[in-house]
């Protein structure tokens, strides 16, 4: 099929998601095509919109829809889930994977620093506060902000106790206070 063949392909409401999965599921030639060209720009938009990676939403969006498609052929879409529903919970849930990888990749701090819109001295201030921390530091900061552990796990996988972890928390941002200026 041509795309322009594929922009006329109608395709009903209610009629899509039971002939659309069904027809994906049977291997029928055009169905995949057909979920690509009813779903691909949506889920480009949501990535080039509301992930702001319009650089790769085309690269998003191709993941989308291989997830979707996975999953619809291994039979695993519940039977009351709309359709649209699902590939947008999927969107979602590749773009907020993107994000997080970015955000590794650029270190928890770092990707915390360039993402604030913050004056010089903020930010000097901030690099002078974190290499003043040691380890345990720099270990708390990492699970709690980055990884968004709770302070039990955190606890656990110091060592050390609940309490020492909220004072360790308490200390930390003491210390970024501090040398902000107190702002």
């Amino acid at each position: 099929m041509t795309r322009a063949q594929l922009r006329i392909v109608p395709v009903a409401a209610g009629a899509q998601r039971v002939d659309l999965v069904e027809s994906i599921r049977r291997a029928e030639p055009g169905a995949e095509p057909r979920l690509y060209a009813a779903f691909g720009p949506r889920v480009q938009h949501l990535a080039g919109r509301y992930g702001r990676f319009g650089r790769v939403a085309a690269e998003l969006r191709s993941e989308v829809m291989l997830r979707v498609l996975t999953t619809i052929r291994s039979g695993r879409v519940s039977a009351g889930e709309p359709l649209a529903g699902f590939v947008l919970k999927t969107a979602r849930d590749v773009i907020r994977e993107f994000a997080r990888q970015l955000n590794r990749r650029a270190g928890p701090v770092q990707a915390q620093v360039s993402s604030v819109d913050a004056d010089a001295r903020a930010v000097g201030a901030l690099r002078e506060a974190i290499q003043g921390f040691g380890d345990t530091d720099c270990a708390f900061l990492r699970m709690h902000y980055y990884e968004d552990l709770p302070h039990r796990e955190i606890a656990r996988r110091l060592g050390v106790g609940v309490e020492r972890v909220r004072r360790i928390e308490s200390r930390t941002l003491a210390e970024f206070h501090a040398a902000y200026g107190g702002r």
